[in-house]
Formats: structure tokens, sequence, C-alpha cells
């Protein structure tokens, strides 16, 4: 059942990560920078070079911040959550999800990521506290009951 588990919220993770946000360039000192940071990032995830994406989206961070944009610096976050998740950081990717987060707390994805991260380390309430939020924030219903029967099954082992 925990292997199954791991492999839906890998698939959702897969989906998270390379999602962008439209255009990375809006409201910056440098949007052409900005922009190619952004996509050599999105392509390096792709690729599973990860030690690149990291390189890379740490540059965007040189040139967007949360009062210019928002959206796109808590997406660099989710994404860095991400990348951390899969080079097995958990606490680099919490971190960064909770920057993520405290910027756009309706940031759903993160709470998803956040949830595969708990439940990889056996701190199944937190798990099924995120899965809890990250459903309330998309409405998700029927698809995610059974990720969190699992979760609470195997908080209760």
């Amino acid at each position: 059942m925990k292997a199954r588990f791991s492999r839906l919220i890998s698939v959702l993770l897969a989906l998270v990560i390379v999602m962008a946000v439209g255009s990375a360039s809006a409201i910056t000192n440098d949007p052409q920078k900005l922009d190619t940071y952004y996509t050599l990032a999105l392509n390096a995830i792709q690729k599973a070079d990860y030690n690149k994406a990291m390189s890379y989206l740490d540059a965007c961070g040189e040139y967007c911040d949360e009062t210019s944009n928002p959206v796109l610096y808590a997406d660099i976050h989710l994404k860095k959550g991400c990348v951390y998740t899969l080079l097995d950081e958990d606490q680099k990717a919490l971190d960064e999800l909770a920057e993520a987060t405290r910027v756009q707390p309706k940031l759903s994805d993160a709470y998803l990521v956040k949830t595969q991260i708990y439940s990889e380390v056996g701190e199944y309430a937190a798990a099924i506290e995120n899965l809890n939020t990250y459903i309330e924030q998309t409405e998700a219903g029927e698809e995610y009951e059974l990720v969190r029967a699992q979760l609470e099954a195997l908080q209760q082992i």
C-alpha cells in the first residue's frame, strides 16, 4: 500500500514541477534574464538534471522578489521545493515550500508536495493535515479520498 501511495504522489509531483506560471518576465528588473533562467530551469527539470535546475532557479531569485511578482516568486520556491524533494533533501524542500506558502497561502500544489514529504518520513498526521488543505483549496474530492484513507491507515500502524 505504501509503495502504491508513493508512486501516486510521485506522479503528482512530476505534474507540479513542470507546470509553468506563464512568462517569467512579468515585473522584474531584467525580464529577459529572468525568462531565460526560468526556461533553463524547466528544461533541466524535464531532463532530470536537478542540480543544474537548482542553480537556474537560484539565478531566478536574483531577478524576482516577493514584492515585484509574488506569484512567480512563490512558484520559484515551489519548484525549488520539488527539486529538493527529488534530491531527497526533505528539510530544504519543506523550507522552500514554507516560503512559497508564506507569500501565496493558496498555492495548493505546495501542500500536495508537503503531503508526499511527510508521508515518506512517517509523519502521517502532518501529511493528512497538508492533504486536507490541498483538498479544501482545490475542491478535489473523490480522487484524494483514497490517498487520505491510505495515510490514515499508515498512521495507525
